[in-house]
């Protein structure tokens, strides 16, 4: 009975209004009941806060999931030690597929950085802002009333 309710289960769109993380955790347990031999989940993670990722990284994609091909794409570096293998992409390119060491570090943080590792690690220090548009040159500004 449940494995129907989550199947038939209406979310979003006329249907129950779920926040971005209840969406991905409802998503997470379909995938579970579906038992696939192959799980892909694109940004899994990201609409969940930083203790909720752990656990579902731990309970579902290091546990339910132990037994199956899971292709995982995610932004957050801090999950990758504990992957079997990573791939570093850049513009469609793999640039390094293999397992997370000092050569996939080095190579990341030449593709990205600093603000942005830390920010992806976790970090409180969020990326830079971009940069402000230049002002008009004030010889062509309107004149001020008076």
């Amino acid at each position: 009975m449940t494995r129907w309710l989550l199947s038939a289960c209406r979310a979003g769109i006329r249907g129950v209004n779920f926040s971005g993380g209840q969406r991905q955790r409802v998503n997470l347990a379909r995938c579970a009941y579906a038992d696939a031999d192959l799980v892909l989940l694109d940004n899994a993670l990201s609409a969940v806060d930083h203790h909720t990722a752990h656990h579902i990284f731990d309970a579902c994609i290091k546990g339910l999931f132990a037994d199956k091909a899971v292709v995982l794409v995610t932004h957050q570096i801090e999950f990758m030690p504990r992957c079997d293998a990573v791939a570093i992409m850049d513009e469609g390119r793999c640039l390094y597929y293999g397992k997370w060491n000092e050569q996939a570090q080095e190579l990341l943080g030449k593709l990205l950085p600093i603000t942005h590792l830390l920010h992806a690690a976790g970090s409180q220090e969020a990326p830079p802002a971009p940069p402000k548009a230049k002002q008009a040159d004030s010889s062509k500004a309107a004149p001020a009333k008076s």
